[in-house]
């Protein structure tokens, strides 16, 4: 029984993380259809000590893209232990 749950749950998280990140994706190409040009992306970076401008969508989609995933893996490992 505890596969099926353990199976069950990974195939919910799957879905929940395929459904986020479409659903970022799709906004996120809609903010770049709407800009001029797409030079202010050619700065974004994350590294040394750089902090991007959190306040325009289309970063905040971007680090949502690249990190997300990571994240949620990350937490959902964390609480996966806290509960067995």
């Amino acid at each position: 029984m505890k596969s099926l749950e353990k199976l069950t749950r990974t195939f919910a998280l799957s879905q929940f993380i395929e459904t986020t990140i479409q659903t970022i994706y799709t906004d996120f190409i809609s903010e770049l259809t709407k800009m001029k040009d797409l030079c202010s992306l050619t700065e974004l970076h994350y590294n040394d000590k750089y902090i991007p401008d959190y306040s325009k969508s289309e970063v905040q989609q971007f680090y949502l893209l690249r990190y997300f995933p990571a994240y949620v893996a990350e937490y959902f490992s964390i609480l996966w232990r806290m509960v067995l």
